[in-house]
């Protein structure tokens, strides 16, 4: 998910959310008032570096060749690249790759052939690898349990004063790390929790609202399975 944080000028009841993202894209003709939670366009990203990744989709399909990973992208904060991991069933995971898929940005398709495994049987995951050595893995669509965002929207206007709650739904996790990024920052996290929510306290968020006024946050929560398997929002 995504939100945008402006507050208004002192005197005016609310502000333009007009911000240039990363260099020469940005949100036009939308507004945040005061005490309002609203929404604004699509961010133009076309020419972002790449940064932290939300996968849309993620597939494993075998014929008689091998099996192909196929996987796209929505968006990819700080992100260098990928690799692609498989493991027997019930063993130790082993890369495939040799050297790392290397990151496109925003809205790219990517696909990866494993001829090795021919007549074999390997439970596959993903794993994206930022430019501050942080990595994510990521399970084939349908293998892990949903985890859905439920609010605030994409795209929600928050101020300093304005403290956001975010929640989620999923079944079949042990816990639950609410994460976080901006622009340049990596991947911040929390500690563990079983709660499907959380809201930071007001005298913090308006310290980080205050210091992040005009940029965007992503966030995404990371669900915990068992003691070596988790997945993502």
């Amino acid at each position: 998910g995504a939100i945008f944080i402006c507050t208004p000028n002192e005197g005016d009841s609310e502000c333009s959310a007009v911000i240039n993202d990363c260099g020469n894209n940005s949100f036009s003709g939308n507004t945040a008032t005061t005490g309002e939670n609203d929404t604004f366009g699509t961010l133009n990203s076309v020419s972002c570096p790449p940064t932290l990744v939300t996968l849309t989709d993620f597939q494993v399909n075998s014929d008689s060749n091998g099996v192909e990973l196929s996987w796209r992208t929505a968006t990819e904060l700080d992100n260098a690249g990928f690799n692609v991991w498989r493991r027997v069933p019930g063993g130790f995971w082993e890369k495939v790759n040799e050297s790392l898929i290397l990151a496109q940005g925003d809205n790219s398709s990517y696909s990866f052939v494993d001829s090795s495994s021919a007549g074999q049987d390997f439970e596959y995951r993903l794993e994206d690898i930022d430019r501050f050595g942080n990595s994510t893995f990521h399970s084939p669509s349908g293998t892990a349990p949903l985890i859905t965002l439920k609010s605030p929207a994409d795209g929600a206007v928050f101020s300093s004063n304005r403290v956001p709650v975010f929640k989620w739904e999923a079944t079949g996790y042990e816990g639950f790390r609410f994460q976080y990024a901006y622009p340049g920052s990596g991947i911040e996290s929390l500690p563990w929790s079983p709660l499907m929510e959380f809201s930071p306290a007001a005298d913090s968020w308006a310290s980080f609202a205050q210091q992040l006024d005009g940029e965007t946050v992503f966030w995404r929560i990371k669900g915990k399975l068992g003691e070596n398997e988790e997945n993502y929002s």
